[in-house]
């Protein structure tokens, strides 16, 4: 059965996912990663042009320009994802936006009014904890 979590381990809940929307970690990795991956293709010589059907490229080279343009990049990327995610906007995020039912205690999917369809009020999934009911019935025992 469902039962809502304690008013202080929801505000840790509340607190944790703050802090996570707050912190400039994910942006960074984000930003390191493509970034990594962009100027390594851009290194290895590739100038685009699929959207022309002809790929582009020129002499493979790794040097101070391309090792700044890896740095903006880097710094472009993270800006972008840190803006989104500071906005409330998920990229790949393992936090799941389901709802449950306060009333009927069924799972729902966001809505813009934040009701279940039997009218009662949609909270997140991790303001509740299943419990399993206690049995009152005793295990035969195999002897």
């Amino acid at each position: 059965m469902w039962t809502k979590r304690p008013e202080s381990e929801i505000r840790d809940i509340l607190a944790r996912q703050e802090r996570r929307r707050k912190s400039p970690l994910r942006p960074l990795i984000y930003g390191i990663f493509w970034a990594t991956i962009w100027t390594t293709i851009y290194g290895l010589g590739y100038r685009g042009g699929l959207s022309r059907g002809v790929l582009m490229y020129s002499d493979p080279r790794f040097d101070r320009r391309l090792l700044g343009l890896g740095i903006i990049a880097t710094l472009v990327i993270m800006a972008i994802v840190y803006y989104r995610q500071l906005r409330g906007i998920k990229f790949f995020d393992l936090d799941s936006d389901a709802l449950l039912c306060t009333g009927c205690f069924e799972p729902a999917s966001p809505s813009p009014t934040n009701t279940c369809e039997c009218g009662v009020r949609l909270e997140p999934y991790e303001f509740y904890e299943w419990n399993e009911p206690e049995s009152t019935e005793t295990q035969p025992s195999i002897a």
